[in-house]
């Protein structure tokens, strides 16, 4: 679709690479298992186990939260799965 689009566009960000960049800079340098994922768009989503939240979140403020809208972002977990009403 980005490449048939007249004109042309692509999701994908210059600041999508730096977190990127930073994610594996962080990895590489506390041995966490954080991983991300792309959404259709420049968005990164952040996955982590839980025991390293506080660690993930630290970072995300003191690296990644430049990079967001008003220094605003998600935190969101894994549900128990649906219910029955």
């Amino acid at each position: 679709m980005m490449l048939t689009s007249h004109p042309y566009f692509i999701l994908m960000k210059p600041h999508t690479l730096e977190i990127i960049n930073a994610i594996w800079d962080f990895r590489k340098h506390t041995g966490s298992k954080l991983c991300f994922t792309l959404d259709a768009g420049a968005n990164v989503h952040l996955l982590y186990p839980q025991l390293e939240k506080e660690k993930v979140l630290q970072f995300v403020e003191a690296r990644l939260a430049q990079f967001c809208q008003k220094k605003q972002y998600i935190c969101d977990y894994v549900g128990l799965g649906a219910k029955k009403t």
